[in-house]
């Protein structure tokens, strides 16, 4: 009898002890899952990080360091801010706060291969306040800081600078002005020859590192009818794409120097004003965000003379006031006014796309969406003085 009770009870904890090992395995899969569906199938992003008081303003404009997991916010509180992240993206220290502007910040760009930084900003709020500027900053070696290096100025009745960028290969830089005019500004450089530097921080032209010795006017493109919102240089090419609100954009070409530079094409893009525009940085694509909600693709020909617009991507229900490629996978952000990001995925030559995620901000519009070049994850800026950071990938 004493046998068959221990048979009885050795066969109960051992049903018990296989039941729990048996859900501990359902419910780790159903993790798995759901993990999988958040952030990883389909590129659908996951929340990983909410930055709920990032700027005491509304924040602007986002800009990632190409090289390094470094994000410059903008703000209209009048300052920039550098972050820097944990390796899996869910901790975030501001390592910076550059002042010096005295207007709300309305845009950044960090230079491709250099430790430059440019942010633009409008005229102040106070009567007698000064016109808005283009700052320059110089990043410390470790990325942790920056000093600013030049002031770039317009005319005195000019009250904002809208838009800065890069060019990816040239020395130069373009700005864009509410007097409806885009300048271009040769970029001069002073070699290194310190070998001690860190050339990994500090990436050159050449088999030295540069510093930055002055920024030059070189060309001044008149052509557009209203104020300029955006602007974005082809990839390796001396070709500017430029949005205003006189609802075209325009193309331009200029020699390696930016000067010499005329307007080869006026597209009319969107009613009320073309508000964002990017170049995919390696395919002939080109993306336009407009204030009729609606973002366009275009195809470029292969010789740059001709584009063609092949797909409209509609679903926003407020004007598009950013637009982003991913570096590597064929995914479009979008960043608009109806308090919503949304995630495209588009065909090769451009001509079909699909939404795969909408992001709600529940409080307010996104005003800048940015994907980071080193790591799969999307950053949003939003005028609720936040930012956000997603997962594109469930690892």
């Amino acid at each position: 009898r004493t046998k068959r009770i221990t048979k009885r009870i050795t066969k109960r904890i051992t049903k018990r002890i296989t039941k729990r090992r048996t859900n501990r395995r359902t419910n780790r899969r159903t993790r798995s899952r759901r993990i999988t569906q958040k952030g990883g199938g389909g590129g659908v992003p996951l929340l990983i990080l909410d930055l709920t008081a990032a700027h005491t303003d509304s924040v602007t404009s986002l800009a990632w360091c190409p090289w390094w997991s470094l994000l410059a916010t903008g703000s209209n509180d009048k300052t920039v801010k550098l972050w820097r992240f944990s390796d899996d993206g869910k901790r975030a220290k501001c390592t910076a706060t550059l002042e010096g502007h005295d207007g709300p910040i309305t845009s950044l760009a960090f230079h491709p291969t250099e430790p430059l930084l440019a942010t633009s900003s409008g005229r102040g709020s106070s009567d007698g306040a000064p016109p808005g500027t283009v700052k320059l900053w110089y990043l410390s070696a470790n990325l942790t800081d920056a000093i600013c290096v030049a002031t770039l100025e317009g005319e005195e009745e000019l009250d904002f600078f809208i838009s800065v960028a890069f060019h990816p290969r040239l020395p130069l830089l373009a700005t864009s002005t509410n007097n409806n005019t885009v300048k271009l500004w040769l970029l001069e450089y002073a070699v290194i020859k310190d070998e001690k530097l860190d050339t990994t921080i500090r990436r050159g032209y050449g088999s030295h590192p540069l510093e930055f010795k002055s920024a030059t006017p070189a060309a001044t493109l008149v052509g557009h009818r209203n104020l300029v919102n955006c602007l974005a240089f082809h990839p390796t090419e001396p070709l500017l794409v430029t949005g205003s609100y006189d609802s075209t954009m325009r193309w331009w070409r200029f020699s390696d120097d930016g000067s010499g530079a005329e307007e080869v094409k006026d597209l009319w893009v969107a009613a009320d004003g073309v508000h964002s525009v990017a170049f995919h940085p390696t395919k002939p694509l080109l993306a336009t965000g407009g204030a009729d909600n609606i973002v366009k693709l275009w195809y470029l020909s292969d010789t740059l003379t001709d584009v063609t617009y092949v797909a409209t991507l509609e679903g926003h229900s407020g004007w598009v006031a950013s637009v982003a490629f991913h570096p590597t996978e064929p995914l479009l952000a979008t960043g608009s006014w109806d308090n919503t990001a949304k995630l495209w995925s588009y065909s090769s030559d451009g001509q079909s796309a699909t939404c795969v995620a909408t992001l709600t901000h529940n409080d307010d519009a996104v005003a800048s969406v940015a994907f980071d070049p080193t790591k799969h994850w999307l950053a949003t800026g939003c005028r609720d003085n936040t930012v956000k950071l997603y997962e594109l990938y469930s690892r």
